[in-house]
């Protein structure tokens, strides 16, 4: 008997049915053989196809229908066509299939190929997901329709070249370094803060064009991954109770520096949630696509002008109000997005004020607040300074030694003249793993040639107008370096225990030590706040990986993962910059983090001996731990 299903032919007859039928198949074509499951050797098979091709015989359509028939009428006998590849068996239940339909081969066969191509693309999707440092695509594309195609419409009224000059004006020239981009030549300018922002009373036409081209896409694109990856550390029920809370009506969005650009990140958040508990017949889910109430902080009328355009549903404030004891918040925010508002405020003083504002905004029972400044030396200490603010003022310390349920304790009156709870439930959800201080803020407040930097970078496609006015050709994409915070006001999850996940969230040195020893073959998933971050790209050698953390008991260490640990090792060559890291390692060794550049510190040494030569004041080179930050947030000696 033969191996087909439904024939009774002999072997020899449906391998030469099966060669004949692929050779005519592809001959029409005129292309070489290669045929699915042909049980012929390849050089037979292109050999039949060249012999085939010369007949007259290939001007006809050959489909299954025509070679069945034909088989039929040679052999006297049903016959069907098989396939004896295992590969290749989804074609052949196509094929099947259609034997009494009207789809040709090639419609079969392309219809056939798009599944698996589709099913595959699936697959390789979600595995990247899974291996990617924040949770998002390999590279952010601005929404088209709310987004780029408004945004075109509206630069369309200023001429491109006016654009252009203009922003190169404002932004300090070839790839604009003084914008929310980080481009290489911005190494070697001295920092300065954004110049361009959304709190400014006054703002010209083309100063708004500005704004809207050059500043907004980036800024969009690091929100939107500060926001993944703080989805992926509170989890799936943290998004879950957002949709419901958007479907309810009663979701409030607060942006106050991106212009609209967190409105259009958390809403990108909410859709992807939204989407997935659509799939999953989640019955919340059901209705439209949920948005929630926003309101976005516009100073100058020509910036409102522009963000009106984009958003709907969406409020305009000039400026943010004040939590004062005259005139009290009557609504509070359940997100609070405030990119690029730390850097411009010139005092420390000024800075904590503005952050211990943000945080009287949020509402009590588990406001999110997301602080972000541009990847540099600069905008990261002034991220670092609102995490040590809002630790030292406003956060319990540590939830192992301290009762956070407990009733805060309050303080009489803070600087903006209004009663402070101190010590209240909260939380540092992003990027730390830890309430300690932070490894790589050591030294506190400015310091010149900082090296080592908390930071990370997301990839995003430059829209049309944005390619213009950097006269872009090579590349239609930039990667925009970050510094972030995300803090939650209220709720301390690391008491709680989440379905699926540990018994309990453990930090400090326990958790650290676990997690050198790794979760492989663990019954249950770890909790994200027990697993150390990659805080620098791994370093890849020949018979090892080296990867930088910043561990749960906040210190800074550097593992070894041998390639002797195969699966590790494996992933260890696959790690993301800012990737959580759960395989463990086989040897940890204290990092090394250089405050300090060391050509800032040989060129201080050189003036200083030059000084000396010639009988002037030396300059203090002394190391960094010998100074101290004073009220106003400049380095002064330390007494």
């Amino acid at each position: 008997m033969a191996n087909a299903i439904g024939t009774n032919l002999p072997s020899s007859q449906l391998r030469r049915i099966r060669a004949t039928t692929f050779a005519r198949t592809f001959a029409c074509q005129h292309k070489p053989l290669r045929a699915f499951g042909a049980s012929v050797s390849p050089r037979k098979a292109e050999s039949i196809s060249k012999s085939v091709a010369s007949k007259p015989q290939c001007t006809r359509k050959y489909t299954t229908e025509n070679v069945i028939k034909d088989a039929e009428k040679d052999w006297g006998e049903r016959v069907e066509v098989v396939f004896s590849s295992e590969i290749d068996e989804n074609l052949a239940r196509a094929l099947r299939e259609a034997q009494s339909s009207d789809l040709t081969d090639e419609k079969i066969i392309a219809q056939t190929r798009e599944e698996e191509q589709e099913r595959s693309k699936k697959t390789l999707r979600a595995a990247w997901k899974k291996l990617h440092r924040l949770g998002t695509d390999s590279q952010i594309a601005l929404p088209r329709d709310s987004f780029q195609s408004p945004s075109e419409e509206l630069l369309s009224r200023t001429a491109p070249a006016h654009i252009r000059d203009a922003a190169h004006r404002a932004l300090g020239g070839t790839g604009l370094p003084y914008s929310a981009s980080t481009p290489v030549i911005g190494r070697t300018m001295q920092q300065k803060p954004i110049p361009l922002t959304a709190t400014q009373s006054h703002m010209s036409p083309i100063e708004g064009d500005i704004f809207l081209a050059t500043i907004m896409p980036p800024v969009y694109a690091s929100v939107l991954t500060a926001l993944a990856d703080t989805r992926r550390r509170l989890g799936s029920s943290w998004g879950e109770g957002l949709v419901a809370k958007a479907l309810a009506g009663k979701l409030r969005i607060l942006d106050a520096g991106g212009g609209g650009t967190g409105v259009f990140a958390v809403r990108e958040i909410l859709r992807a949630e939204w989407e997935r508990m659509r799939d999953n017949g989640s019955a919340m889910s059901a209705g439209a696509h949920p948005m929630g109430h926003a309101t976005v902080v516009a100073g100058s009328k020509a910036l409102r002008s522009r963000a009106s355009h984009l958003l709907e549903n969406t409020a305009f404030i000039p400026h943010l109000p004040l939590n004062t004891t005259n005139s009290p918040i009557k609504s509070q925010f359940d997100i609070i997005v405030a990119p690029h508002t730390l850097w411009p405020l010139e005092a420390e003083y000024l800075r904590k004020r503005h952050v211990i504002n943000l945080w009287s905004l949020l509402n009590p029972q588990g406001g999110l607040l997301v602080l972000l400044e541009k990847g540099v030396n600069r905008g990261f200490e002034c991220v670092a300074g609102a995490r040590d603010e809002l630790l030292e003022k406003r956060i319990s310390s540590d939830a192992t030694n301290e009762d956070v349920n407990a009733k805060p304790a309050v303080k009489p009156e803070d600087k903006l003249g209004s009663p402070t709870k101190w010590n209240e439930p909260g939380m540092i959800v992003g990027p730390c793993t830890n309430h300690a201080s932070c490894p790589m803020y050591s030294h506190k407040g400015l310091v010149k040639g900082r090296k080592d930097i908390c930071h990370f970078q997301a990839r995003y496609t430059r829209p049309n107008y944005l390619q213009r006015v950097l006269n872009a050709s090579a590349k239609n994409w930039e990667d925009v370096k970050f510094s972030y915070l995300a803090a939650m006001r209220g709720l301390d999850l690391r008491q709680s225990t989440a379905k699926g996940q540990a018994a309990a969230v453990e930090q400090g040195p326990k958790a650290t030590d676990r997690a050198f020893a790794g979760f492989e073959g663990q019954p249950s998933l770890p909790h994200s706040l027990n697993l150390p971050r990659a805080i620098r790209p791994p370093l890849i050698k020949m018979r090892h990986a080296i990867i930088d953390l910043c561990t749960p008991s906040g210190t800074f260490e550097r593992w070894i993962v041998p390639k002797s640990q195969r699966w590790a090792y494996r992933a260890a060559r696959k790690a993301e910059w800012g990737q959580l890291w759960a395989y463990g390692a086989q040897t940890r060794t204290p990092g090394r983090i250089q405050v300090v550049n060391k050509h800032v510190r040989r060129r201080e040494q050189a003036e200083n001996q030059e000084n000396q030569r010639t009988g002037k004041e030396a300059r203090d080179v002394q190391p960094r731990d010998l100074f101290d930050v004073d009220e106003t947030g400049y380095l002064v000696r330390d007494s």
